[in-house]
């Protein structure tokens, strides 16, 4: 299903117009067609941007509520084409849709590249003011709850406590800074450990290890070391575990040692419970 908008533009002729777009959802993303089956259940805040095609410069802009409690996007056509967006002379175009919640107008609307979390449906199509054909502005939706998903799912378990959080992000950083003893010891030593007793080849391999964590104060030798150590834990060559311990060291080289240590804090730390999900699919 399609919404009708008519924007009234005042154009170089000192007439206003009224530009006849079309909003249509993305049903990949949305997971549905008809506009009335997003639920904003929150404070919701619609923005509106007119660019100039050549370079992106913001013509006219709008920020406005989305009045009433049973919100859905159905609610959109009659409020933008109540806004007075003033004079535009230009013919080729970009219109930017995009529906915030929580938010209020008066916090402002922002931008569509900003991806703020607030941000939940938007839309960007290139238009000829002046071309015969009706240009439709396609609608993503962003991360939008299924009020028929009953999977339980860990990662709606709340977010770290922010004391707690805080103090994971300290410790990171000054993991950053004294890498060798927060890092490079640790994991040496449980390099050195996983050795079979009197091996000096792996012994040795260690060290060298060792001297380029301490080099680099932490880095990809540290990764090194705790991935020996894991690796030599697997038991009888088994593949779960071997694979683990290669996912565990991509993991590492990826967020460095310092980053996994940060992780691991914040999984310790108590939970706050999630937000409010302010937009939902019926």
């Amino acid at each position: 299903m399609r919404l009708a908008l008519l924007l009234p533009l005042l154009v170089a002729c000192g007439e206003t117009v009224s530009i006849p777009i079309a909003l249509s959802l993305d049903p990949r993303s949305c997971s549905t067609r008809e506009p009335s089956d997003v639920i904003l259940s929150c404070t919701a805040a619609v923005g509106l941007w007119v660019r100039r095609a050549s370079d992106g410069e913001v013509l006219v802009h709008t920020c406005v509520d989305l009045p009433g409690e049973e919100r859905t996007l159905v609610d959109l056509p009659p409020l933008l084409s109540s806004v007075d967006l003033g004079a535009i002379d230009e013919r080729d175009v970009v219109v930017e849709v995009a529906v915030f919640t929580p938010a209020s107008a008066p916090a402002g609307c922002a931008p569509l590249d900003q991806e703020v979390d607030e941000m939940v449906v938007w839309g960007r199509e290139a238009i000829d003011l002046g071309g015969a054909d009706r240009p439709v502005v396609e609608l993503d939706c962003v991360d939008l709850d299924d009020d028929d998903d009953d999977d339980d799912d860990d990662d709606d378990d709340g977010a770290p406590e922010p004391a707690c959080a805080a103090a994971c992000d300290q410790a990171r950083d000054a993991c950053l800074v004294d890498g060798g003893t927060i890092v490079c010891q640790p994991a040496y030593g449980a390099c050195v450990q996983s050795c079979p007793q009197g091996d000096g080849e792996c012994y040795s391999w260690c060290d060298d290890e060792l001297d380029d964590c301490l080099d680099a104060g932490g880095g990809v030798a540290a990764c090194n070391l705790e991935q020996h150590a894991c690796l030599m834990s697997c038991s009888g060559g088994d593949e779960d575990c071997t694979e683990d311990c290669e996912d565990d060291h991509s993991h590492c080289e990826q967020v460095g040692p310092c980053g996994v240590r940060r992780e691991d804090c914040l999984d310790q730390c108590p939970t706050v419970a999630a937000p409010l999900e302010c937009a939902a699919l019926r």
